[in-house]
């Protein structure tokens, strides 16, 4: 039998609906693709934060004008392209760090962006839902979304938005009041702001000016206190005390710590620490683990007190700890300070440690795993913060990626610390945009602690950072250097340090009562539409 004519014409409109929907969807998985290749943008090292303010605008147009599942299938592919283009660099940390294969890491990476894509996905579901529900306030609601993500959602590297103005110093001053989820909102509050208005003018509605107003007001306000807190910092500045601090960053690479020994590395350390006094240094900084003698013992203790003695000034130093958990003796990742007058200062050990290359997670369960590939845990975590004074001057210790947690941060100042010492090897990373990024993140916690910092890389990225977060000359990477600045000890109220991260717990509340709402109606028309009914 011949098909008939109508048949045939159904058939053909058919294949052109289905061929249509196709265009549309790529045409907005295009779109949350250009979102997504904005993202590595607007962070460092390039930094092009203009961008941001409306990176999230296709985005939005494609997760409003797509319907059901096909959100999350663009969602979970742009997700996972911009965290890949962000975090490309772990594809080559980890086979240095852990000597895992190459093949191994890129699949990991692979399953570590396709988590991370899990915040587009979220985004990409419920923004529509909210959007429908509340038409006139959603684009207050879904930055306080995107906030409870970022404070809720456990990530190995936290990455909030807000980071992006880590340089914007006006803005950025936000965060001592809101953490740097306040910043998050207001940026991603600007991108939804700017959809709506680029909707209403293409459905030839009346822009509503209201949300605009608001706008305005919220950033002038926002303007208006970080201008004002650059004020005050350059009030205080004038009386402030300042400290000559000697950053030696040694450009020691890990084939150059496994093949020069202990012996030339000291040697190294030691020339370096007599040129930073040369030129005046009060504080000598050496950098993570790089002292290879535990901490601790007498002869640590012998060595340090007598090149303290020798170079007249206080060390502040990286290395290795040593403690007994359960009657055996475990390795920590440590600092101490060194003063040629009141001696050792009180160790501190390291109490996040990097998952996979410091410790193994959930090694009692996995042990049968991590024995085959050789994989072990190299430290134990410490758990207490140390806050201790060093010729008068109350500081606080942050180990490495430590400073890009804002938690630990916040509780040394609320100790008592003024300044913050954060050490790091970054020697690992190589040339790529890891330690730019390590950077940033460290920089937003003086600007939401109102508290500077001495900044220490092995093989750079080494500087001072002031308590509005801003920084001082950057040091290059891989080069051996004595790096001796100047850092006035200016402390600012932070609102922040007091309350935390109260307005991100805000933001996940409204967000619960918005969702409540959501089903709440769901369940309504269920009822309504229900045959029994």
């Amino acid at each position: 039998m011949t098909a008939s004519p109508a048949t045939i014409t159904k058939k053909s409109q058919g294949f052109s609906l289905n061929q249509g929907k196709h265009r549309l969807f790529l045409l907005r998985l295009g779109a949350i693709l250009l979102s997504a290749c904005l993202q590595p943008l607007i962070s460092a090292p390039l930094s092009l934060w203009p961008l941001h303010w409306i990176a999230w605008i296709p985005f939005l147009w494609a997760i409003h004008a797509q319907k059901g599942k096909g959100n999350l299938i663009m969602a979970y592919i742009g997700g996972t392209i911009s965290n890949g283009l962000i975090f490309c660099w772990v594809v080559n940390l980890l086979p240095n760090f852990t000597n895992i294969p190459m093949f191994v890491s890129i699949f990991l990476v692979f399953l570590l962006c396709s988590y991370l894509s899990l915040v587009w996905m979220i985004l990409a579901w419920f923004i529509p839902k909210i959007s429908a529900k509340f038409p006139g306030t959603w684009i207050f609601l879904a930055p306080a979304l995107l906030v409870s993500i970022e404070f809720i959602f456990p990530q190995l590297f936290p990455y909030m938005q807000g980071v992006s103005h880590y340089q914007v110093t006006p803005i950025i001053q936000l965060s001592s009041l809101m953490g740097v989820y306040g910043v998050s909102y207001l940026i991603f509050y600007a991108n939804c702001l700017f959809f709506r208005v680029i909707s209403d003018l293409r459905k030839r509605r009346k822009p509503v000016l209201k949300p605009l107003l608001i706008w305005f007001v919220i950033l002038a306000g926002v303007l208006a206190y970080g201008f004002n807190r650059m004020k005050l910092y350059d009030k205080h500045r004038s009386s402030s005390q300042i400290l000559k601090t000697g950053l030696i960053q040694a450009n020691l690479t890990p084939e150059k710590v496994q093949t020069i020994g202990f012996h030339n590395i000291w040697q190294r350390y030691l020339k370096m620490s007599k040129e930073a006094v040369e030129r005046g240094a009060d504080w000598i900084v050496w950098s993570e683990g790089e002292f290879l003698v535990p901490l601790g013992t007498p002869t640590a203790e012998i060595m340090l007190l007598k090149l303290s003695r020798q170079l007249g000034h206080p060390i502040l130093l990286g290395g290795y700890g040593e403690k007994k958990v359960n009657g055996r003796v475990v390795s920590m990742n440590s600092a101490i300070h060194v003063d040629p007058i009141t001696g050792m200062g009180k160790r501190y050990d390291k109490q996040i440690l990097v998952p996979f290359g410091e410790y193994m997670p959930l090694e009692k369960y996995l042990s049968f795993i991590y024995k085959k590939i050789n994989w072990t845990s190299r430290f134990s975590a410490g758990h207490d913060s140390v806050v201790q004074s060093l010729q008068g001057i109350p500081y606080g210790f942050l180990i490495c990626y430590e400073a890009i947690y804002p938690g630990l941060a916040r509780k040394a100042v609320r100790g008592g610390a003024h300044l913050l010492v954060n050490i790091t090897y970054d020697g690992w990373f190589g040339q790529t945009a890891a330690p730019y990024q390590h950077l940033m993140l460290a920089a937003i916690r003086s600007a939401e602690n109102g508290v500077p910092m001495i900044r220490l890389s092995t093989t750079g990225i080494t500087t001072t950072i002031d308590a509005l977060g801003r920084m001082g000359k950057l040091s290059p990477l891989f080069k051996r250097e004595v790096i001796v600045q100047s850092i006035p000890l200016v402390r600012l109220p932070s609102i922040y340090s007091r309350i935390g991260d109260v307005f991100a717990w805000g933001c996940f509340a409204l967000i619960l009562v918005g969702g409540l709402l959501i089903m709440k109606d769901r369940i309504k028309n269920r009822k309504f539409h229900s045959p029994n009914v």
